[in-house]
């Protein structure tokens, strides 16, 4: 799992600024399509889940998120989720080719 944090600390950022969330974005959403974003919902127990992208809808549509696992209504969503990358299976059959 990539974070926009091991991206800044892998390239000795001081901080995650607008340029590097571009460049990520752009090795997620271009032509060039390395990585594929994914979404990470971390409750206050500090479990981890992953989201589908329609979970995250359905939460903007209803203002709240239901609790992958409890079902419970979580107002404060939006400060609980996060963007993860991986890479995609463009890049892995690249590097199986390289």
């Amino acid at each position: 799992m990539l974070t926009f944090i091991s991206f800044k600390n892998v390239l000795g950022y001081p901080s995650v600024d607008e340029l590097l969330i571009r460049a990520v974005m752009l090795l997620a959403n271009s032509s060039v399509h390395a990585l594929d974003a994914k979404l990470l919902f971390i409750d206050d127990d500090d479990a981890e889940y992953e989201l589908d992208p329609a979970e995250l809808e359905d939460a903007r549509k209803e203002g709240a998120l239901a609790h992958p696992v409890t079902g419970a209504l979580i107002g404060d969503y939006e400060r609980k989720v996060f963007p993860f990358f991986v890479p995609s299976d463009r890049l892995i059959g690249a590097r199986a080719h390289a």
